[in-house]
């Protein structure tokens, strides 16, 4: 299991896209220890402690912490992420989700479109991270493999809409 510090509001959810941005940069730091070439992973983020038996709810809101943590089962390797989540359910435990995928995109090198050769688009590896919060919060993180320093992560609150909106049907499907 891997955890992080999270600032909660008042309702014991983060509601700062600030804190997302943090949290977005240290689940990056932490995916990037593995390196590339790493299979789909989802994180569910929930209050307290997932293996503790004993939390509960107001015990994890007055922690004021809140964990990441991997859960076991999910297979992406034969399907689209978003099929996948599509099928996900969760319950109120779980506060958010995040989810950090590689992906080969095809990307137009405008020089080479100049100079009117027949083939001017190159593949780019990147990877793309996404959490999204049951109360509607986003932030989604994208980097090249070509661009892999830690200052190279590009940010946002919706880069990646369709995989955000798939995270946060997962969240209210009962």
């Amino acid at each position: 299991m891997w955890s992080c510090d999270l600032t909660l509001g008042e309702n014991g959810l983060m509601t700062d896209a600030s804190h997302l941005h943090d949290v977005i940069r240290e689940l990056d730091d932490h995916i990037a220890n593995s390196g590339w070439d790493q299979p789909t992973a989802l994180f569910a983020i929930v209050s307290g402690d997932p293996d503790s038996p004993e939390q509960t709810d107001a015990a994890s809101v007055q922690s004021n912490k809140q964990l990441l943590f991997e859960p076991q089962g999910i297979d992406f390797s034969d399907q689209a992420i978003i099929d996948v989540l599509r099928t996900l359910g969760w319950d109120e435990a779980v506060s958010g989700l995040a989810i950090a995928a590689e992906r080969i995109i095809s990307v137009e090198n405008e020089d080479a479109k100049d100079l009117e050769q027949d083939a001017y688009s190159t593949t780019q590896e990147i990877r793309v991270l996404a959490i999204v919060m049951r109360t509607g919060e986003t932030m989604n993180a994208i980097r090249y493999r070509s661009h892999d320093e830690p200052d190279d992560l590009l940010t946002g609150e919706n880069l990646v809409p369709e995989l955000n909106q798939a995270l946060l049907m997962s969240l209210t499907t009962d």
